[in-house]
């Protein structure tokens, strides 16, 4: 399925905190430890705190380097690729110093730096400005997603306006409610919602009167949700759970129901890019001018 999918959109964007990464698998024992050294009264939870976090910078320093070597490694096969933006556990010292090792082995072409909500108006500034093209930037940048937890409130359009005016692209993490995204200004957004429909059984489908993708649950024996394509996907779902149904046919079924589930974001995305260039935000044009300006690099 991915492999059909970079061949069908033709990019391949890395992420270096995905799910599937070491990096991920850090962030989370991080969370869980300090959840558990929560402890008033005593001086343990700090110091099992800090001992964790210079263990957790260690790992991650091993870790970025190999992910660079990577990069190296398959450099003709990315589109671009996102920084290692652990701010929000190590601070940002070292992943400023990261940064220096992506511009220094000539990586900074096709990166893309991180904001959090940690980060204060001139990291931001910063990482717009090292993420212009002329600078020897990708012409894009990431900012923390509304979907996540947040030490402090990101202003998403003040952010997204001075991208826009900086013809820097900015892309929001793990966001696709389209309520959150009519309100804020972004180029582009991610997240795995549109794995749901095989993860949970459900169909997904464009909602036209909200102006969303809305998720319908359905089992076996019961009710299928949705008209034309998304029924039709649904109904081989159903059929697939079968016992004598074969491997391909469960498969076939799954993807199935997940292109479904991606025509509905790209008809989403559609009706989004074209609110938002009516409000006065054409990224169709700043991402010409961006693809225009990486074309003409030597």
């Amino acid at each position: 399925m991915t492999s059909a999918l970079i061949l069908d959109f033709g990019y391949w964007i890395l992420d270096s905190t995905n799910p599937y990464s070491g990096a991920f698998t850090f962030m989370s024992a991080k969370k869980s430890a300090d959840r558990g050294s929560r402890k008033p009264g005593t001086g343990a939870g700090q110091a099992a705190t800090a001992a964790d976090e210079a263990q957790v910078l260690a790992h991650l320093e091993d870790y970025f380097a190999q992910y660079v070597t990577w990069v190296e490694r398959n450099w003709s096969l990315l589109t671009d690729f996102i920084e290692l933006d652990m701010q929000r556990l190590v601070g940002l010292v070292p992943v400023e110093r990261w940064r220096r090792v992506l511009r220094d082995r000539g990586l900074l072409p096709k990166a893309w730096l991180v904001h959090h909500s940690c980060d204060d108006w001139a990291h931001f500034e910063r990482i717009v400005e090292w993420s212009k093209v002329a600078n020897g930037g990708s012409g894009h940048c990431g900012i923390e997603g509304k979907n996540l937890s947040k030490v402090g409130q990101i202003d998403y359009t003040r952010h997204a306006r001075y991208a826009y005016e900086q013809g820097v692209c900015i892309h929001a993490f793990a966001s696709t409610r389209a309520k959150f995204l009519s309100n804020a200004p972004l180029t582009s957004s991610d997240s795995s919602t549109w794995k749901q429909s095989s993860r949970y059984a459900v169909s997904q489908m464009y909602d036209p009167i909200h102006g969303g993708v809305i998720s319908r649950r359905h089992r076996e024996g019961g009710n299928v949700r949705g008209t034309g394509n998304v029924a039709v996907a649904s109904r081989a779902w159903t059929k697939s759970l079968v016992c004598d149904a074969t491997a391909e046919e469960r498969i076939r079924a799954t993807q199935g129901l997940e292109m479904e589930s991606i025509r509905a974001f790209l008809r989403m995305e559609r009706e989004l890019t074209a609110l938002w260039k009516d409000r006065g935000y054409d990224w169709d044009r700043v991402e010409e001018a961006v693809a225009n300006e990486k074309a003409r690099r030597p």
